[in-house]
């Protein structure tokens, strides 16, 4: 399995309230497996795959990520495993503004301190349609070029795992279309499991698998 959750459970507060997100979610995605997660607006789907890539902490229960435990670890280790092991896609692309797209992508294997990563990050942005804007600004480019960028840093290590939160939320029908299948091919070129976050029924159709999160859990 690439990605394994065991009985998470997640709550917010809000004015002396507590309101149960997840409870007691099971997801396991195998290697390769492209799974959409789908469900209604507020269901917890951002939380979710903000747990599974060690960006927030659960309530209760772990996750496993290529067979190691991702739950518990500091920082430092979060950040390296995620560099090494895992992409994310976020929807407000999450570029860092005073980098180039050629730095922002090169990121990742930076904090591995890989070798050649200029070279890598040049291959990704050439396999996106970018290799005449690798050196301009996120602010100098359209929504799907950054979208684009962000999807060649989420690949800089070579995932396991992908994880996309409403990768073509805030893209017109075109682009967002482009990106898709951009994003699948992709997945399916390196042998990477992809799940991803969407409200998008076609996106959603093209995974091997759809589950709906509702009442905190997964239903297929």
């Amino acid at each position: 399995m690439s990605l394994q959750a065991r009985e998470l459970s997640k709550a917010h507060h809000q004015a002396g309230n507590r309101i149960a997100v997840l409870d007691g979610l099971n997801l396991d995605v195998k290697t390769g497996e492209t799974v959409a997660i789908v469900g209604k607006s507020g269901s917890g789907k951002s939380t979710l795959l903000s747990l599974l890539g060690g960006l927030d902490h659960p309530d209760a229960g772990e996750v496993w990520l290529a067979g190691e435990k991702l739950t518990g670890l500091g920082e430092t280790a979060l950040a390296r495993m995620r560099a090494r092991r895992m992409g994310i896609i976020f929807q407000q692309f999450q570029l860092v503004q005073t980098l180039t797209a050629l730095e922002n992508v090169m990121l990742p294997a930076e904090i591995l301190g890989d070798r050649d990563v200029r070279v890598q990050a040049e291959k990704l942005l050439a396999a996106v349609g970018l290799t005449s804007r690798q050196h301009h600004f996120p602010n100098q480019l359209s929504g799907g070029e950054q979208q684009r960028v962000a999807i060649a840093r989420a690949l800089a290590g070579s995932p396991q795992v992908l994880l996309a939160d409403e990768p073509t939320g805030n893209l017109d029908v075109e682009t967002g279309l482009y990106v898709m299948d951009m994003l699948f091919a992709l997945a399916r070129e390196k042998g990477t499991s992809l799940v991803l976050v969407t409200h998008d029924p076609e996106m959603a159709r093209r995974c091997s698998r759809v589950l709906r999160l509702e009442k905190g859990s997964l239903q297929a």
